[in-house]
């Protein structure tokens, strides 16, 4: 099925509208991976950035939690399941007399809500040793439920469980049995495991911006199916009771909100000043509706460069598109070709500078040894060769090579864990050279390396790395001196 496309103008929204919003998204240095605006259920915006296309499945994070509660809410229509329900019951594997009163009274209810007993997720992401969901049960709790809001992951990922325990299906198949397949879920979607094979329902979703942007439709449409957005017969493919519930305030934010603009929370989702309502992921993977506008909008990106990235995102979205949409359809009309021409030539940010011929020709195949040996590395190279270079470097891991280009972008596999990345490399001065590092796989990151080289052969490195999970060894500084071959 066919996601109905038209022009902006066709829909109420200027053209230039959406181009001043790209162009002030890019002056802030926000990397945005894609940028897809739907206005009355008609796509009118659909911008990748390379090297992301159409087809690049991204990871979604946390906007993975609105799955769950989709799936939650499925099995309270279906009478399996109901928000008062006591998660103790479904679980008693990991429980066991006497148990805590607060984790014995926490409801699926409280769940949805983040109000559980725990102030934190109870398991780490980059610690497979132990079984997830039972470290939520195992964890003395800090907090009566229901009392307050408190981001907690792992409870989203126990519902996760216990609706692949009800239904004896992988979480992604539960839900494209019931909607995902019907509305255009693309087959290649699937979601992460845990290390005991429960699907990560707190972060682990890869998909399309297209799925999201149905499923947004779908939700927007209360509960229609997106083909048949707006119109008062469509076919509902979604129970329009629980998403009702499910998107508007359950409970507030204040204090514990990861961004400024976020003013609430519902069943997993995220509530928006003007009733509007988001699923929302780290560093841009959002699905953001906005009910009195009609809009759509989806974004994946890596905002964690930029502080407070996330709220900078919505306030240009606010400033450049909401605040210049009409209500009918312009009658002034705009160029499409110079629209779609800008449209498709935008791209991840790459790397500028200056020449420095004298530096690079003086360092250029030179090895270096690392003498803080407690970093993991020991030693590295740069190579330079007209508008790309390789940089060599050996770790604990192993020796790897990453190319990167000078003045434009360059794809390969980054570290031991062979994921896809781009880099590209610059100058900053006489003697500072930087390489910017893009991982665009499982993970979403950005690495940065600068090289700031002296006459007398020696050489200091500065990294730095926005995921906090993996890539440890990317961040500190690494003492060198030039090889001797003596």
């Amino acid at each position: 099925m066919a996601q109905q496309t038209g022009t902006p103008e066709e829909q109420g929204v200027p053209s230039d509208a959406i181009k001043n919003l790209v162009i002030k998204l890019s002056e802030h240095q926000l990397a945005m991976h894609s940028l897809l605006i739907a206005r009355h259920g008609v796509l009118i915006a659909e911008i990748y950035y390379k090297p992301y296309t159409k087809d690049t499945l991204h990871r979604m994070y946390s906007a993975t939690k609105s799955f769950v509660s989709l799936a939650i809410g499925l099995l309270i229509e279906d009478g399996k399941l109901s928000l008062n329900d006591h998660i103790c019951q479904f679980f008693p594997e990991y429980v066991s007399p006497p148990l805590h009163p607060w984790l014995e009274q926490m409801t699926i209810g409280d769940m949805l809500r983040m109000e559980t007993c725990h102030t934190e997720a109870t398991f780490r992401e980059d610690d497979e040793t132990y079984n997830w969901s039972e470290s939520f049960f195992k964890t003395l709790p800090a907090k009566p439920p229901g009392a307050l809001f408190q981001y907690d992951t792992s409870a989203t990922h126990v519902l996760s469980a216990l609706v692949e325990k009800m239904t004896g299906k992988e979480l992604i198949a539960f839900l494209r049995e019931r909607f995902l397949d019907d509305i255009g879920f693309s087959k290649q979607a699937w979601i992460m495991k845990d290390p005991y094979g429960v699907s990560k329902g707190g972060s682990g979703l890869m998909a399309l911006p297209r799925d999201m942007l149905r499923v947004g439709l779908m939700i927007a449409g209360e509960g229609r199916h997106p083909d048949d957005y707006g119109k008062k017969n469509g076919r509902i493919v979604y129970p329009p009771a629980y998403l009702k519930e499910a998107t508007r305030l359950q409970t507030t934010t204040w204090i514990n909100q990861y961004t400024g603009y976020m003013c609430g929370y519902g069943y997993q989702f995220w509530m928006l000043p003007n009733d509007a309502y988001t699923m929302f992921g780290m560093a841009g993977q959002e699905v953001m509706v906005f009910p009195k506008e009609d809009i759509v909008i989806v974004t994946t990106a890596d905002t964690q460069e930029v502080p407070k990235g996330n709220d900078v995102l919505y306030s240009d979205i606010v400033t450049c598109l909401l605040e210049h949409i009409e209500d009918q359809p312009l009658l002034r009309t705009a160029d499409m070709k110079d629209f779609a021409d800008f449209c498709s030539s935008q791209t991840l940010p790459v790397m500028q500078g200056i020449n420095a011929p004298s530096m690079q020709e003086q360092v250029n195949g030179r090895q270096f040894v690392v003498e803080n040996k407690d970093s993991g590395f020991t030693g590295l190279e740069l190579h330079f060769c007209d508008d790309e270079g390789l940089f060599i470097y050996h770790n604990t891991y192993g020796s790897f090579k990453l190319p990167f280009g000078m003045g434009g972008l360059k794809e390969s596999k980054f570290s031991q864990h062979g994921w896809r990345a781009v880099s590209s490399g610059a100058w900053l001065s006489e003697r500072e050279f930087a390489i910017h590092i893009w991982v665009i796989d499982i993970k979403i990151s950005s690495i940065q390396v600068k090289f700031s080289f002296t006459d007398s052969g020696r050489l200091t490195v500065l990294m730095n790395k926005t995921e906090k999970g993996t890539f440890h060894e990317w961040s500190g500084i690494l003492n060198c001196s030039l090889k001797s071959y003596e």
